[in-house]
């Protein structure tokens, strides 16, 4: 059985995993976990919904992608800043950072 490389390891080509890639799998999937993120709290205190940050977002925001930053699924930097530009849409009075909305860095 001819085997190829892969950024797993070398797993059999006929869909045969080897433990080792299911390992890699599972801790590759397991970093992008970060937990409930401020812009969690920072909602609920200003009273806004997911619903609400998707109505305010000029620009093609889901709700999909409001709740995953909500529970820490690591958001690229273009969605982390729609989040925070549907944010500042939504209410006038504060001004906030994507520092201030999440606690994971570029």
């Amino acid at each position: 059985m001819k085997q190829f490389p892969s950024t797993l390891g070398n797993c059999f080509f006929f869909g045969v995993i080897l433990d080792l890639c299911r390992e890699r799998v599972y801790i590759n999937t397991m970093s992008i976990q970060y937990g409930t993120q401020p812009l969690d709290a920072i909602l609920t205190e200003l009273g806004i919904t997911n619903s609400d940050l998707v109505r305010a977002s000029t620009e093609q925001l889901t709700h999909k992608m409001v709740q995953k930053g909500r529970k820490g699924r690591r958001l690229t930097l273009h969605v982390r800043q729609k989040l925070l530009n549907a944010l500042h849409n939504a209410q006038k009075e504060n001004v906030f950072t994507l520092q201030d909305l999440f606690n994971y860095g570029p």
